[in-house]
């Protein structure tokens, strides 16, 4: 499988999960930010990052697009909407350095020898 199609199907198990959090949301209608957050990292980056190192130093833009829907789903705002604006009221870390942290082994900005490894 090559690169490209490893991404694309990543990226499409990660928008059906992303399926999942619209039924929730929905639901519950009244949805804190952090809960939301947990969700999407639960759902949506466990699957993206799924194969990170493997990816190597290609751009991806399919991750981005995906986070990008989310933001705006949340905030309720069109596709339109300036992307700097949503990512403000956000403050994620891009897909793209998201697994840069992943493939060289970083976890909350520590390295790695100082985790007792």
């Amino acid at each position: 499988m090559s690169l490209k199609k490893n991404v694309e199907t990543l990226t499409d198990a990660a928008t059906r999960s992303f399926g999942r959090i619209v039924n929730v949301f929905k639901q519950l209608k009244n949805m804190g930010i952090g809960t939301y957050q947990t969700l999407y990292n639960s759902y949506v980056c466990s699957i993206m990052n799924y194969g990170a190192a493997a990816w190597g130093y290609v751009d991806q833009n399919d991750p981005q697009v995906l986070q990008n829907l989310v933001q705006q789903f949340y905030l309720g705002v069109n596709r339109y909407t300036l992307k700097a604006a949503v990512q403000i009221e956000f403050d994620w870390l891009d897909p793209k350095f998201q697994r840069y942290k992943k493939r060289f082994g970083r976890n909350e900005g520590q390295p790695s020898a100082s985790r007792g490894l």
